[in-house]
């Protein structure tokens, strides 16, 4: 019986050795066949447009300084954020009080807009119709207070 015995142990130690090298041999090869490198198993890891859709001329700023009139169902904007289109920042903060457009290096459109006043001043600097910069103005100075000479007793 001993004979047997160590027979069965060694047959099943053989059989071990043998599950776990195809286990390992499943494991690499499925390493192997790597699940990630088809981007269909995510939908965010498509590839994205270059950009921002181009701007259209209705959402630039006229020569004149003005904007046209947006159409009935279009929504006001809620603020002033990076990306907004040259129209819908003069939407929300008002009529212009300052601008200046011009040409970048490479020919494109770039506009300054300056707000002394309302309800966000500062200057806002646009490339190709969008809102890049943002700056504070500083704030304005304070009058200084008079002091009145004391009358001498």
């Amino acid at each position: 019986m001993a004979y047997a015995s160590r027979f069965w142990v060694s047959v099943v130690a053989a059989a071990r050795r043998g599950v776990l090298i195809a286990g390992t041999a499943a494991a690499l090869g499925a390493c192997a066949a790597d699940p990630f490198s088809n981007d269909d198993w995510n939908p965010f890891a498509k590839e994205t447009p270059a950009g921002p859709a181009p701007v259209a001329a209705e959402s630039l700023l006229t020569a004149e300084g003005t904007c046209p009139e947006p159409a009935a169902d279009a929504p006001l904007p809620r603020g002033i954020a990076l990306e907004m289109t040259e129209c819908d920042v003069v939407r929300f903060a008002g009529p212009v009080e300052s601008f200046e457009i011009g040409a970048g290096e490479d020919g494109v459109r770039t506009l300054v807009l300056t707000y002394q006043k309302g309800v966000r001043p500062g200057v806002y600097r646009f490339v190709a119709g969008r809102l890049k910069v943002i700056e504070e103005l500083p704030p304005p100075a304070k009058p200084q207070r008079q002091q009145r000479a004391r009358p001498r007793a």
